[in-house]
């Protein structure tokens, strides 16, 4: 899955998530190498964060903003890579994402 977000003063921000059951891996790309050394500086709390959503292994990584955007991460050694497996959420993550989508910065 790809999110693009674009705010005023912190400009262009894509994440490009990939799930296999409870594991999750983000790339993160921003416009603004500022931004970019923000999100790198709280890496830690993002992973935290997924964790508490559930995933069990959050994995994170950080690049540079391009046009056209990069190509999708590559495969993990993760044995069930069946299309359903990769599309669910953890449940805590489904339960907690019933209430709205929660887009804090």
């Amino acid at each position: 899955m790809e999110l693009t977000l674009d705010t005023e003063g912190i400009g262009p921000i894509r994440f490009i998530m990939e799930t296999v059951g409870d594991v999750i891996r983000v790339h993160l790309v921003a416009q603004q190498a500022d931004v970019l050394d923000l999100l790198r500086h709280h890496a830690a709390d993002l992973i935290a964060g997924l964790q508490e959503a559930g995933y069990r292994e959050a994995q994170m990584s950080f690049g540079a903003w391009q046009r056209p955007p990069p190509s999708p991460l590559p495969p993990t050694d993760a044995a069930d890579t069946t299309e359903a497996a990769v599309l669910a959420p953890p449940v805590a993550m489904v339960a907690a994402c019933r209430g709205g989508l929660d887009i804090r910065w």
